[in-house]
């Protein structure tokens, strides 16, 4: 994964790998999730965002974890959902789970 600013953001960012079957800039190639505290002077509100152009715009979202979170990054799991490892609440517990990226939605073809 990649991480570091995107916008104005800090968090997580994870390519999706295209397949073998996926041309270079097809709609899976150009796909990126994203991970961070929404909360502009908390570290609150865990989203996942899903850019399907190569990350100019971030059109769905999924809360994760509404209360405190922080340090989150993101793994792609062999079957393809998303493992999610980060610290919830103030450090009361390190937590990883499993989200799938077919709740966002698919990227237009």
């Amino acid at each position: 994964p990649k991480r570091g600013r995107i916008g104005a953001e800090i968090g997580s960012a994870a390519w999706l790998p295209p397949t073998a079957k996926d041309a270079a800039g097809s709609a899976p190639a150009r796909e990126l999730l994203f991970i961070n505290t929404e909360s502009r002077d908390r570290r609150e509100q865990l989203v996942i965002k899903r850019s399907c152009d190569d990350g100019a715009t971030w059109t769905a979202r999924a809360v994760l974890e509404p209360g405190g979170a922080s340090y989150a990054t993101l793994a792609r799991l062999p079957d393809g959902r998303m493992g999610v490892l980060y610290e919830r609440g103030t450090v009361s517990a390190i937590v990883f789970a499993v989200f799938d990226p077919a709740t966002l939605g698919a990227c237009p073809l």
